[in-house]
């Protein structure tokens, strides 16, 4: 290999021309010789010139190759070479803002150009880097030392560095060592607090102190120390934010603190620190505590328990205020407006609407001292109502729309979507949904009415509604005939049409001839309502011009629809056939009535319950001049009549006789007749009787209250049509 060089190196210095260059795939270069593109071929003596001379050419080239050899025996014998290498690559750093940095870089067998990057930007090859002031490449080349120096350090600085050294000319492969990054960190300023060095504040109320460490790498951390030396952790809120060039951070600690009298003239200090600073930096605000009013705002009246505000109420609100000194004047807002006259303890809200949902009063009181107040937040409740209703809505099959429903209620409302189907054969009204907004893929089966129906606890349901509708051709609704009204000198025709799309246009036309708008003998005009549509010519004309056949045409976007509808002469009916009809009807009625007495009459004669008294003879036994009583049996219904018969011989009876139906006789036969209870006792005894149950008199029977110890008997005999009971009576003295 090496001969092989040498001999391309001297035929390059021989014959420039005749070589041509090449690189293998290891990148070491290859030459050839070319015949030059003016060669031709020459005679026989001028041939064995050139021979001569190409001989001793080459017998030069040949003693020089051989010096060559002799001379670099390694170099020609072998095809080895040691590969370019770091010794030391550059690592990870943190720097300060101003500091000095050296990221090392040591190369070994150095062949090609050596260059630093800066995320990926190339720095240059030179030592002295034109353009960065601040880098230089450090060290010598001797011992291979291409370390980059960066100072004075800045946060530009905080990017990734590598070092890279490119192929060697005799192929030697270019190698890249590691990324090292390098970390800028920079102390904050020193930290501030926004309220100032002082803060004049009042007893019990609540502040907020924000102190800012602003333009720190990393961030800084916050401490907030008290008057007393404690170190305050609750109520601290922190925010981070990165400064405007991005690169620092800005760090802000709010600390809601309620000072109290013991706070007075004590210092809080915020303490701010990073990892670049050595000691804390702080910063302080002295606090200065004014002894205000302490102040609640109170609703004495007008809320219900909970403290909520029914709409309408007359609101009555106490400011009540603890204050050293003691006179105090009161200040009352309404949403930061002041509110007139109204500079007492007490102040009243008139008519308090949806509109104030949300609103707070707030009381100011005010003494020698200092100001404070207090607000309570309205909590009015109302009644839903629709702010959004839902809208119809036509549409193609499979197509999918969308219903709003808002409402606006306190407490909210609860949303229910009602599907009312058209096809009520086959479908039924059902929930179809719980939101404020609906999505319906429209066909046969969604079409129809949905209701929004809104519910509030404590409020009536409120509703609203909205139809889906399928688009297709009109559709006529109108009878095909229609009767002149006789009372006018004109008359209508009515034509009564679905449509949706909504209709374009509709034409009328009478005995096959299109009616002119211009037509002074007639006049249209339209009755919309929102779920039809009806179309009404009136005709002015003569009255016999008036019959006939009119045509109704409806045509929409999707289609057309007509009805021939025939206006027909007003119906007359002859007095023989109104005065017939009228003799038909009054029979009709006679007969009915017959029916109805003559079925009252059959009831009258209807066996009555059978737990009442069927037949009952009270005989009271004494002496003729003593009191008596008798005793009325309680009164049945109309339908059956009890017969009272009296005797003069000293005793008194009372005998009810009942006649039984033999079916019904039969039908209950070892049965017990039953009465409802209401049937059983009469209103309309009203006597003064002194009853002593089961007490004997004078030797009599015992006393029974038969309204409420008999029983029916059992009925034996089930062939006697008419049964006659008989009891004795109790005997009263």
């Amino acid at each position: 290999m090496a001969l092989r060089r040498a001999f391309v190196y001297f035929a390059k210095v021989n014959n420039p021309r005749r070589t041509t260059q090449k690189y293998n795939r290891t990148g070491i270069l290859h030459k050839r010789f070319v015949l030059p593109h003016c060669y031709t071929k020459p005679n026989a003596s001028k041939r064995k010139m050139a021979l001569r001379k190409q001989a001793l050419s080459a017998a030069v080239q040949f003693i020089c190759i051989f010096f060559i050899m002799i001379r670099t025996p390694s170099t020609l014998s072998f095809n080895t070479f040691v590969e370019q290498q770091f010794a030391m690559e550059p690592q990870d750093q943190v720097a300060v803002v101003g500091a000095r940095v050296i990221l090392p870089c040591r190369i070994i067998n150095k062949q090609g150009l050596l260059q630093w990057t800066k995320d990926d930007f190339g720095l240059g090859t030179k030592r002295k880097l034109v353009g960065f002031d601040r880098y230089q490449m450090i060290g010598s080349d001797e011992e291979g030392d291409y370390s980059l120096q960066i100072y004075p350090v800045t946060l530009d600085d905080n990017a990734q560095f590598q070092c890279q050294v490119g192929p060697g000319p005799h192929g030697h492969p270019g190698v890249r060592s590691r990324y090292a990054t390098l970390s800028v960190l920079v102390a904050p300023d020193p930290p501030i607090i926004t309220q100032g060095a002082r803060l004049v504040t009042t007893e019990g109320r609540k502040i907020s102190l924000e102190c800012v460490s602003a333009n720190g790498r990393p961030a800084s951390e916050i401490t907030w120390i008290d008057g007393f030396g404690n170190v305050l952790t609750e109520n601290v809120e922190l925010v981070q934010e990165p400064s405007p060039d991005i690169r620092r951070f800005t760090v802000k600690s709010i600390l809601k603190l309620r000072p109290y009298k013991e706070h007075h003239n004590k210092t809080i200090t915020c303490q701010a620190q990073n990892t670049v600073d050595k000691a804390y930096r702080t910063a302080q605000v002295l606090l200065e505590v004014e002894y205000a009013p302490k102040v609640k705002v109170l609703i004495v009246d007008g809320a219900l328990d909970t403290g909520r505000i029914p709409e309408g109420n007359i609101v009555t609100f106490m400011c009540e205020a603890d204050a050293n000194p003691t006179e105090i004047t009161y200040r009352w807002f309404l949403k930061e407006e002041p509110m007139p006259d109204q500079n007492s303890k007490i102040m009243n809200l008139f008519n308090v609407t949806r509109e104030y949902q949300d609103f707070y009063v707030k009381c100011v009181a005010q003494n020698a001292v200092g100001i404070s107040s207090d607000s309570e937040t309205l909590d009015v409740i109302y009644q839903p109502t629709f702010v959004t209703e839902p809208m119809d809505v036509e549409a193609d099959i499979n197509e999918t729309v969308h219903l709003y429903c808002e409402v606006s209620a306190n407490p909210p409302s609860e949303i229910v979507w009602v599907f009312d189907p058209v096809d009520r054969i086959n479908l039924q009204p059902r929930v179809v949904g719980v939101s404020n907004k609906l999505e319906i893929v429209v066909s046969t089966q969604t079409s129809g009415r949905y209701y929004c129906k809104a519910s509030s606890p404590g409020f009536e349901e409120v509703q609203s509604s909205a139809r889906v509708s399928i688009k297709g051709p009109p559709k006529i609704l109108s009878p095909n005939q229609q009767y002149a009204d006789p009372r006018h000198d004109f008359n209508h025709v009515e034509c009564s049409f679905h449509a949706v799309p909504r209709k374009k246009y509709v034409t009328w036309a009478f005995n096959g001839k299109v009616i002119d708008n211009d037509d002074k003998r007639y006049a249209m005009h339209e009755e919309i309502t929102r779920d039809s549509h009806k179309s009404i010519l009136t005709i002015v004309g003569d009255k016999f011009d008036y019959f006939g056949k009119y045509n109704c045409i409806v045509i929409n976007s999707c289609g057309s629809d007509s009805l021939e509808i025939e206006l027909l002469e007003p119906r007359r009916i002859s007095m023989i056939i109104l005065g017939a009809g009228s003799s038909l009807i009054l029979i009709i009625l006679m007969c009915s009535l017959f029916i109805i007495l003559f079925c009252f009459k059959i009831n009258k004669k209807t066996l009555p319950p059978a737990d009442l008294i069927p037949k009952e003879s009270v005989i009271i036994k004494g002496s003729p001049t003593k009191k008596f009583l008798q005793l009325k049996t309680n009164e049945i219904k109309a339908e059956h009549p009890t017969e009272y018969q009296e005797s003069n011989s000293g005793s008194y009876s009372t005998t009810t006789t009942l006649s039984i139906n033999k079916t019904d006789l039969m039908a209950s036969k070892t049965n017990s007749l039953s009465l409802p209870q209401n049937v059983r006792y009469s209103g309309n005894y009203t006597d003064n009787l002194s009853i002593h149950t089961n007490q004997s008199i004078n030797g009599g029977a015992s006393y029974v209250d038969y309204a409420r110890d008999y029983y029916s008997p059992t009925l034996q005999n089930s062939n006697n049509y008419l049964l006659q009971l008989q009891r004795e009576s109790p005997t009263y003295v």
